[in-house]
């Protein structure tokens, strides 16, 4: 699970909700999301 950092949200509600519950693996801006996103469907692991 991605969760959208605090610094970048307008509103820090559902990802804040996420990170807080502690089922985020990693809180990143959209930009690292999209990385992130892009590198686990070539097939790498978080």
């Amino acid at each position: 699970m991605l969760a959208q950092d605090p610094e970048s949200c307008v509103v820090w509600g559902m990802p804040g909700a996420v990170a807080d519950a502690g089922l985020a693996h990693a809180i990143q801006n959209p930009m690292a999301i999209a990385a992130t996103i892009t590198r686990l469907a070539e097939g790498a692991l978080l």
